[in-house]
């Protein structure tokens, strides 16, 4: 019998062979037969379990070790070969196997992952990590179950104990606000504990809206006058608070307060908010000005919304007098300290500023 002893080394969960040859020196047939002797060895069959050999023509016996149910570690048995019309076994072929850890998935993070963004955004990636907890080799691939979800790379190679970081992107800017979900699913088939699984969690948040009533100012004063302040509302029309500043494009008019805070009301719908436009046009000389008045969120979904401002400065014109009249009172009039006179003056004024 040759060789006179196997031993086999297969990683867990697959399975190996080693041959083994009969042979016979005699010139009639040898009928064989070749049984496992140990009960428990049940990963352990041969095939065949018997046969005839002749001289120069030897027979062969494959071993085949299956280690689909053993944990890593070595186990023995032994093969026993009786041939017909010997008293005793004519071999006994003493077997070890060698059972290697095989590949585990080691998945990081544990919780899910969670994003937060506003609507029309991308948010940051993160990242999971995957690990070859186990030995041999690791081939594994990533998949996730919707469109707005991306790994890069998607699969890779690991020997035992290494570890890859694959980036997770989102790719929420056209969806609507609202929660979404999606699991990340890492498969090695080779791998025991396959597949494993992260869940991840997407918050496209409502963003503030602004608007601008009236949409536009026009106005007009007197030189060397300040025009009347304009009344307007800023309303959130979004579902998010609004945290906006206004900025003038010109020293001569500006927006009381300059900044403050819409909040969002569930339930409620857009709150408004009531400023003023003042002016400061008392130094300015006749004529036409324009400026705009810039009111900004940045995380609002229609900021800056823009309020253009049209000033007319108009020169200034005199005053008229018409319809002059008067009247002697009293003549002489000893109250008077030089005795002069009191006369009652009646006239019609005008002024067009």
């Amino acid at each position: 019998i040759s060789p006179p002893a196997l031993a086999l080394i297969v990683q867990e969960r697959k399975s190996t062979r080693l041959d083994f040859s009969i042979s016979y020196a005699g010139t009639d047939n040898l009928i064989w037969t070749a049984e496992v002797q140990e009960e428990d060895a049940d990963w352990l069959t041969l095939q065949p379990t018997s046969g005839s050999v002749t001289f120069g023509q030897p027979g062969q016996v494959a071993a085949l070790a299956d280690a689909a149910e053993l944990s890593p570690g070595q186990y023995f048995a032994n093969i026993v070969v009786t041939g017909e019309g010997f008293s005793g076994p004519i071999g006994i072929i003493p077997v070890s196997l060698t059972v290697t850890a095989g590949p585990q998935i080691g998945l990081e993070p544990q919780t899910p992952l969670s994003f937060s963004v506003l609507s029309g955004l991308d948010p940051d990636p993160q990242a999971i990590t995957i690990t070859n907890s186990g030995g041999g080799m690791l081939t594994w691939v990533a998949t996730d179950d919707v469109g707005w979800l991306s790994l890069s790379p998607a699969s890779g190679y690991l020997t035992g104990g290494q570890s890859q970081i694959v980036p997770v992107a989102v790719a929420s800017a056209s969806l609507e606000p609202g929660d979404y979900s999606a699991t990340i699913t890492v498969r090695d088939s080779n791998a025991e504990n396959s597949p494993q699984t992260v869940a991840v969690n997407l918050t496209v948040l409502q963003r503030a809206a602004i608007e601008l009533d009236p949409l536009s100012v026009s106005t007009s004063t007197p030189e060397g006058t300040n025009a009347f302040p304009w009344s307007m509302t800023l309303t959130n029309t979004g579902g998010r608070g609004l945290n906006w500043t206004a900025t003038s494009s010109a020293s001569w008019v500006s927006a009381a307060p300059n900044s403050g805070i819409v909040p969002y009301v569930p339930g409620v719908g857009g709150l408004s908010f009531s400023m003023w436009i003042n002016f400061n046009t008392a130094n300015l000389a006749p004529g036409d000005y324009e400026a705009t008045i810039t009111f900004s969120d940045p995380e609002a979904s229609n900021s800056p919304q823009i309020l253009p401002v049209s000033l007319t400065v108009l020169p200034g014109e005199a005053p008229t007098i018409s319809n002059l009249s008067w009247s002697l009172r009293v003549l002489n009039d000893s109250t008077c300290g030089n005795n002069g006179s009191r006369f009652d003056i009646a006239f019609d004024y005008a002024d067009p500023n």
